[in-house]
């Protein structure tokens, strides 16, 4: 309902501090910060606003439990368990974590260090996987792209190495999930298909590998078409092969090669379809890059 004009009147007429004592409500937070803790069975608990500033915490228990607006900042944490927590909205920054267990733990709009975290993550590849996934989430949430980068390799790695152990099955677990050759040749599609992307451009992450990989595949190509050019033309007039370099390079740039140079057809149809690929490659970083900014 509207303030009558008699009321906004009176609340204009107010003492400045007797209206400031009166907006909002005051926040409840539970004060933590800068003692030790031990031993405490916190599970299945929801904290709230809880303020637990450079406080330490010793085996302690906190596995299902919610955390929101949660203040860690400057936190240790030894031995603690964390398995199936939710955290919103809260602090983890400066924290330390040692011999922690995140298994199954999620983050959602939460600031935390990578590296601690990285560390503490589950052993198991596919549980890694899966939490490194809810990491990169969280970082894109609070545009902490930096850290995204990271997690995103990691999570690769442990991608692959799920991958790798689906294939061996010299575990239980991969045995019974992978028991049969479509499951196998399933995981080996996916494990080639991680290979290739790290190979190529890093999974857009390590701009430098595209560069590489591109370099490699036209020396490649440049040694295979030695064997219909020098026959052709004479090793003299190649220049010892820099003319045959010239031509892919020219090719893959689309710059008017020197026919006198054309090797096996089907090269030149590999360096015209690389150039549409690494043009795609290269716009996909660029776009990636700019909308980090």
């Amino acid at each position: 309902m509207a303030a009558t004009p008699a009321q906004s009147a009176a609340l204009a007429n107010m003492p400045t501090q007797h209206v400031r004592a009166n907006l909002g409500e005051p926040i409840n937070r539970v004060p933590l910060s800068r003692e030790t803790h031990v031993r405490l069975d916190l599970k299945n608990r929801r904290f709230d606003d809880l303020n637990a500033n450079q406080a330490t915490f010793v085996d302690c228990d906190f596995s299902y439990s919610i955390f929101e607006r949660a203040y860690f900042r400057g936190a240790t944490f030894e031995g603690c368990r964390f398995v199936g927590c939710r955290f919103y909205d809260s602090s983890l920054r400066g924290a330390s974590f040692h011999v922690c267990d995140f298994k199954y733990a999620t983050f959602h709009r939460t600031l935390l260090e990578p590296k601690e975290i990285l560390a503490v993550l589950p052993l198991e590849p596919n549980l890694k996987r899966d939490s490194l996934q809810n990491l990169r989430a969280n970082a894109a949430e609070i545009g902490d792209y930096g850290s995204q980068r990271l997690f995103v390799l990691a999570e690769v790695d442990a991608a692959t190495d799920h991958l790798s152990r689906a294939l061996k099955g010299s575990e239980d677990y991969y045995r019974r999930k992978y028991p049969g050759v479509i499951d196998k040749t399933v995981a080996a599609v996916g494990l080639a298909r991680l290979k290739l992307g790290g190979w190529v451009w890093g999974h857009g992450e390590r701009p430098f590998r595209m560069i590489r990989s591109a370099a490699i595949l036209v020396l490649v190509m440049t040694f295979v078409n030695m064997w219909s050019i020098v026959p052709r033309v004479g090793w003299d007039t190649t220049r010892s092969g820099l003319e045959v370099l010239r031509y892919s390079v020219d090719l893959l740039l689309d710059a008017s090669p020197d026919g006198r140079f054309k090797g096996f057809l089907f090269i030149d149809y590999a360096l015209i379809a690389m150039r549409y690929v690494y043009i795609g490659l290269f716009i996909s970083v660029l776009s990636k890059s700019v909308s980090h900014r």
